[in-house]
């Protein structure tokens, strides 16, 4: 079974996980590949990962959700992430990544926010 699921969304290419455990080696790096492969598809310059289906997650997939954003911000994609559940969003909080991602309630919520990347920036 495939680490991820894509499809665009009005622009966006949203990224739906497909396996509730990111843990593991093997697991965290095929997730990781499978990342950045979908990454490079973001042919509008937005990506946007859905984590509702994910329940548990090692601090070996933050590292690699890290790496990820700096890929993105040098290739110029809008990495956002939506959807994480109380346990992983705890992490975010206390680790003080939600600082660093752009972190939405619900994937209506961060489709939005990309409508608002600004009238007058164009990316």
């Amino acid at each position: 079974m495939e680490p991820l699921i894509s499809q665009m969304n009005q622009n966006v290419l949203v990224v739906y996980f497909t396996d509730a455990n990111l843990v593991g080696a093997p697991k965290i790096e095929a997730v990781a590949e499978a990342l950045t492969e979908t990454m490079k598809r973001a042919e509008h310059g937005k990506l946007l990962l859905n984590f509702q289906a994910v329940k548990l997650m090692t601090s070996s997939m933050l590292g690699k959700l890290l790496a990820l954003q700096k890929q993105c911000a040098a290739a110029k994609v809008t990495l956002k992430l939506c959807c994480l559940t109380g346990d992983i969003l705890e992490v975010f909080e206390v680790t003080r990544l939600n600082k660093v991602f752009d972190i939405y309630d619900d994937e209506a919520a961060a489709m939005k926010s990309y409508g608002r990347l600004g009238r007058f920036f164009r990316r």
